[in-house]
């Protein structure tokens, strides 16, 4: 399991280690894990199985980091194929999904609005 160091208090710093090892999967639903939350920034773990989807949306600008896992980052209309080590910027306002290929880690940071 990861492990968290500090709070996400206001003020507080967040130190998250070993991440990976703190994946959750859910043969029902995508599983998001929410590791920073401030008025101004967000950042969630998000674990998709094979064929999950998180539907498209729209959101402030946000960046999603492939931990591990493939699968594919629908921004607008366009689709990008991702893997590990992948790192995708989202301007806000552009609608965006995700698709699990196979078993998807993604860190995701978004901009508040």
């Amino acid at each position: 399991m990861s492990e968290v160091v500090n709070g996400s208090e206001k003020g507080m710093a967040t130190v998250i280690k070993a991440l990976l090892q703190g994946a959750q999967f859910s043969p029902e639903h995508f599983m998001p894990q929410f590791l920073y939350s401030s008025d101004r920034f967000r950042v969630v773990f998000l674990c998709l199985e094979a064929g999950q989807e998180v539907p498209h949306h729209a959101s402030g600008d946000a960046s999603f980091y492939v931990v591990g896992g493939q699968g594919i980052i629908t921004l607008g209309q366009e689709e990008h194929p991702v893997a590990a080590g992948d790192l995708i910027v989202c301007p806000g306002g552009l609608s965006h999904s995700v698709k699990g290929v196979e078993k998807l880690a993604l860190l995701v940071s978004v901009a508040q609005e």
